[in-house]
């Protein structure tokens, strides 16, 4: 179920922070809180995912998050990307 979807179904307007650790298929979860990062954008995304996964990293700089780098370890690193108000 996309994120957006189900924060419809329980009439939560917006999140404050998400964290994100599906396998593999961030960019799919990212897809799917469009409308979330359109209009109530979290302020903090933590985000684990492939080091090499540029498109993530491109997706949300385009929306105005800053990242840095949490850790990391073989091919994995947790992200933080934060939106200054």
């Amino acid at each position: 179920m996309r994120i957006d979807t189900l924060l419809r179904i329980l009439n939560i307007k917006g999140v404050d922070i998400v964290k994100i650790d599906v396998e593999g298929h961030e960019n799919r979860v990212i897809r799917g809180m469009s409308e979330l990062l359109k209009h109530r954008p979290p302020r903090i995304l933590i985000v684990e995912t492939k080091k090499d996964n540029s498109g993530l990293l491109e997706t949300l700089t385009k929306l105005d998050y800053k990242v840095i780098i949490l850790d990391c370890w073989n091919f994995t690193c947790n992200y933080g990307f934060y939106k200054m108000e």
